[in-house]
């Protein structure tokens, strides 16, 4: 007990995905947050929970874009750029 320490409650604002994050340092709070409370952000001002995503290498020819912005790769996968790398959402 002596070595416990306190954690303070987890707010809304905590789970809210920050895209200026490194890609790796989302996806391990989409990890962390899974199943509750969940990891969200908004797509076209909708929140959308991220249950599962994965860190995926730059595109090679295509010049990073700001963090946030959104690639299509295919019909069942959106790309996000992060500040450091981009982010596959998965579910």
């Amino acid at each position: 007990n002596s070595l416990a320490t306190y954690a303070n409650k987890l707010s809304t604002e905590d789970c809210r995905i920050d895209w200026n994050c490194s890609a790796i340092q989302i996806c391990r709070e989409v990890r962390a947050f899974n199943p509750f409370p969940g990891a969200f952000c908004f797509i076209n001002d909708k929140r959308t929970k991220i249950l599962e995503a994965e860190v995926r290498s730059a595109r090679p020819g295509i010049a990073p874009k700001q963090a946030g912005a959104v690639y299509f790769h295919d019909k069942l996968t959106l790309e996000i750029q992060t500040g450091s790398g981009i982010l596959a959402l998965l579910t």
